[in-house]
């Protein structure tokens, strides 16, 4: 969270609407606070209303407010919003078309189909206005498509897509091994495990491309034994062959462990309360926590849970109210879960 810009310019009205796109989109509409500052020679002075807020940006009627006329000078225009921004990005290059389909690989699946939210940012000197919609999500990445909505054009721009994932993903790769080259469409390969294990352990593996292609493929795990297991690689993208070098990664023995709750939320004279949640039992590792609020019984008010902090032992939450700038007299209540690995 911190204090952003821009410049509002001169107006022969009274009062002028102002659109403002955030420079990285969020998860879901922020809570703003924004105020306009004029120039220091100037004694105007200005009101800010905010008309709308979304994910993507904020509409506000600025108005002068020391006299009924215009204003000559150059004001600026100053807002907070606090919210989860989209982290992830991947520059998408130029389109000769309205529409870009694009493919996106999880650096490290997820046990289960996560929830996808993505939204896309042009070069702020163009004026081109993009959608995107996600059309399909599995445990490896999605498929989305980017479509410019301000014309029925293509652009020349490297427009930049953002996402967040919400998921329990596995763990971090135990082993790794290079499949090489093929000319054909799938390979077999066997994979020596790092140690000998007493009785038959279970295999979760993945295979990777280098990123400077766009080679898609899948492993199918055969044969798992006390030292190793067999494995079929395939690519998913085309029926042919390979010049790169993937790779095969795998987990040996990885079991979840998951975790739920639910918190009453306090009465708060701020638009923010910061809350601990605390595990009954600790996790080997810091786990992957989700978290959403229960609306039924809600005394009037909307709010957001954002994750702030997550340790092995307990997470920190902020509530925030979305539809005032104040508190609350009656909380809403606090849903969460916790996905950890254990070996």
């Amino acid at each position: 969270m911190g204090v952003d810009n821009e410049s509002i310019g001169s107006s022969d009205e009274n009062s002028v609407l102002k659109k403002v796109t955030f420079p990285i989109p969020y998860e879901q509409a922020p809570v703003l606070n924004a105020w306009a500052l004029g120039e220091f020679q100037y004694r105007d002075t200005f009101s800010v209303q905010v008309k709308t807020v979304s994910p993507d940006g904020f509409k506000v009627n600025i108005q002068r407010t020391d006299n009924s006329t215009g204003w000559g000078q150059n004001p600026t225009l100053y807002w907070v919003a606090d919210g989860r921004k989209l982290q992830d990005t991947k520059q998408i290059g130029s389109s000769d078309g309205n529409k870009k389909h694009i493919s996106i690989e999880f650096p490290i699946p997820y046990q289960n189909i996560p929830r996808v939210i993505a939204g896309v940012r042009g070069d702020s000197k163009y004026g081109d206005r993009f959608n995107v919609e996600i059309k399909s999500v599995n445990q490896n990445g999605f498929e989305c498509t980017v479509e410019r909505e301000d014309k029925k054009k293509g652009w020349s721009q490297n427009p930049c897509l953002h996402w967040n994932v919400d998921g329990a993903q596995v763990a971090p790769a135990q082993g790794s091994r290079e499949v090489g080259s093929s000319e054909d469409n799938k390979v077999s390969i066997h994979v020596d495990l790092n140690r000998s294990y007493s009785k038959r352990p279970e295999i979760f593996a993945w295979v990777r491309g280098d990123p400077k292609y766009e080679d898609r493929f899948t492993v199918k795990v055969d044969n798992v034994n006390l030292d190793g297991f067999d494995c079929v690689v395939q690519r998913s993208d085309k029926k042919c062959g390979w010049g790169q070098n993937p790779k095969v990664f795998w987990n040996e023995n990885v079991s979840m462990t998951v975790n739920k709750g639910s918190l009453n939320v306090d009465n708060s004279t701020s638009v923010t309360s910061k809350l601990k949640v605390k595990f009954s039992e600790p996790y080997t590792n810091a786990p992957k926590v989700i978290t959403w609020i229960e609306e039924k019984g809600v005394a009037p008010g909307s709010f957001t849970a954002q994750v702030r902090k997550v340790k092995r032992n307990g997470f920190n939450v902020w509530i925030t109210r979305t539809d005032e700038l104040s508190g609350w007299e009656q909380g809403p209540t606090l849903l969460w879960k916790a996905f950890g690995v254990s070996q």
